[in-house]
């Protein structure tokens, strides 16, 4: 069991670590911090022994904390809370010098990085007054790098406007084996559903924000560790109330986030079953093709495209005046003569499906010119995106 230090009745001590060390793990537990933190002690970074030989970092702006663990010299630096950008700065400098090691003393409103020859003293902020970090919940979903990665491509369709929270939020659904999520900003639809070692079932609203930064903190530094990067995910989990927040824990580091209250839409219903049109394309003709002739189109113009038995025509211009068109061949099941054939988009949400779908090829998916379009890859069944299209005149 790991040992703790009583905050209240230590308050000098010192330990030794790895420059390298600290510096990584301050430039992941720093993006904790607020930009402008509405209290002090919120610009801080916590920092202390745990008894065994460890040091313990952490950062929290009441919505999301990350905390990790390095390893050091002996030594008990008790519980100490430092400006973090400050802290960040003066290890910066001592790297410069290639000096390996760094002492970290505690005295009284001080915290002394100590380096070879020379010192920094750096006034500590007053830790009674910082709050208290969210406890790390039971471990509910384990996973790898890879999936969570995956997880995290829907945010392409996540909302932005901060009046409707939940549309600035990811859908987690969580079912034995299974997890599901989803983003919609109304105009476009992205869902991923990938197979985990689970045996709970629970939902849950997590801000994009949040889930970014967890993308971001839990990176391997190369891609081909990603999937044997083990990763877990628990959760607060209330019979009454529900999922009340969530953790990610890669090795030593762990993100926890608060999460978001209301009812996500009900996106499966949206999802159609069926289509009277379906176009496979080559996937990076087609974003070239959209990329190229949307430099036309004026602000709100949509890119039409006008199906055929083998190939779809990218239009954009102004109006109704074609200014700019290109040819990708396609195969085309279900065109019927005489019937409609254009169907239309926002270009940049169009280009952003076609990325984040992937692949080599691509099925776009039509009922109507009116409906929406559902874009998928036979590389990956796993994702999907679904897109409304623009009404046109005639």
């Amino acid at each position: 069991m790991t040992a703790t230090i009583d905050e209240k009745t230590v308050t000098t001590g010192s330990t030794e670590v790895r420059t390298a060390e600290l510096s990584a793990a301050l430039d992941r537990v720093i993006k904790a911090l607020p930009k402008r933190p509405s209290a002090p002690v919120l610009s801080g970074v916590r920092i202390a022994s745990d008894g065994d030989g460890a040091l313990t970092i952490a950062g929290f702006d009441l919505e999301v904390s990350i905390r990790t663990r390095i390893e050091g010299f002996g030594g008990n630096l008790p519980p100490t809370l430092v400006p973090g950008a400050r802290l960040r700065d003066v290890l910066k400098q001592v790297a410069k010098r290639k000096i390996e090691h760094v002492t970290l003393t505690r005295s009284a409103g001080e915290l002394t990085v100590g380096y070879g020859a020379g010192s920094f003293d750096l006034t500590t902020l007053i830790l009674e007054d910082y709050p208290q970090l969210p406890e790390v919940p039971a471990v509910s979903i384990t996973t790898n790098y890879t999936t969570l990665d995956k997880m995290g491509r829907v945010m392409v369709a996540v909302g932005r406007d901060d009046t409707l929270p939940v549309l600035t939020a990811v859908k987690l659904e969580n079912a034995a084996g299974q997890v599901t999520t989803a983003a919609t900003d109304r105009y476009r639809l992205a869902v991923s559903t990938l197979a985990t070692y689970s045996e709970d079932t629970w939902d849950a609203l997590i801000p994009a924000g949040s889930l970014k930064l967890v993308l971001d903190v839990l990176k391997p530094a190369k891609k081909t560790d990603w999937l044997g990067s083990a990763v877990t995910i628990g959760a607060i989990i209330d019979k009454r109330w529900g999922v009340s927040m969530l953790s990610f824990t890669s090795g030593h580091l762990t993100v926890t986030t608060r999460l978001v209250e209301g009812d996500f839409p009900k996106f499966r219903a949206l999802i159609p079953t069926t289509a009277n049109v379906s176009a496979t394309f080559d996937t990076g003709l087609m974003l070239q093709a959209v990329d190229t002739v949307a430099t036309v189109a004026e602000r709100n113009t949509p890119v039409r495209l006008d199906t055929d038995h083998a190939r779809i025509l990218v239009e954009a211009g102004s109006g109704d005046e074609v200014a700019a068109r290109e040819k990708v061949p396609a195969e085309v099941v279900g065109h019927r003569e005489g019937e409609w054939t254009v169907i239309a988009f926002n270009p940049q949400y169009l280009t952003d499906g076609i990325k984040a779908v992937g692949g080599d090829r691509q099925m776009l998916s039509m009922v109507t010119p009116n409906k929406p379009a559902l874009l998928s890859t036979s590389d990956d069944a796993s994702f999907t995106y679904l897109i409304m299209p623009v009404r046109i005149g005639g």
